[in-house]
């Protein structure tokens, strides 16, 4: 007020300079959205890259041998199958499983039951990836089955309410 006064400012000069700070504070927040906008842009980029490098081992596991039965074979077959995972080690030298039965696999935890079904799996035509850890031991193994119509149904799958879970599995069954 006093520079106003003795005419050593005017109101002119005094916008002006207003008006350089507000445009000076302005381009600094901007330099600093700019800068965390750069490093979450960043972070992202390292982000896709893991994803990247952990797609490309899954699709770099191993996988088994797998082919269709020949006509008139009506069944599942697996032929020097051999896997490892953590401490099971499993060598199934010939399998037969037919059409048209039910089976059940039992065994102690850690066996290798889910390991032999994601096996059978990784043959269908969707070709899901084998659980990580998993090692093929033999690479005569082969898997030979009906179709290539396979699908995994995890052991927590999902079943809606008041449904008999067999029903909701075989609803698509008579279609």
């Amino acid at each position: 007020a006093f520079l106003l006064e003795v005419g050593y400012l005017t109101t002119s000069d005094i916008w002006l300079y207003t008006s350089v700070l507000n445009q000076a504070i302005g381009t600094l927040l901007t330099r600093q959205r700019e800068q965390a906008t750069l490093a979450s842009m960043q972070t992202k980029l390292e982000l896709v890259r893991d994803l990247t490098k952990r797609l490309r081992g899954v699709q770099s596991r191993a996988r088994p041998q797998c082919s269709m039965s020949p006509l008139g074979i009506s069944g599942a077959r697996l032929y020097s199958l051999g896997y490892a995972r953590g401490r099971a080690h499993v060598q199934i030298p010939e399998l037969l499983l037919p059409s048209g039965h039910v089976f059940a696999v039992t065994g102690g935890n850690g066996c290798g039951k889910s390991t032999a079904l994601a096996i059978l799996s990784s043959c269908g035509r969707h070709g899901a990836a084998l659980p990580s850890g998993t090692e093929l031991l033999d690479a005569a193994g082969r898997v030979e089955l009906p179709s290539d119509d396979v699908v995994e149904i995890s052991q927590r799958f999902y079943c809606p309410l008041f449904t008999k879970p067999i029903d909701w599995m075989m609803q698509n069954a008579s279609m």
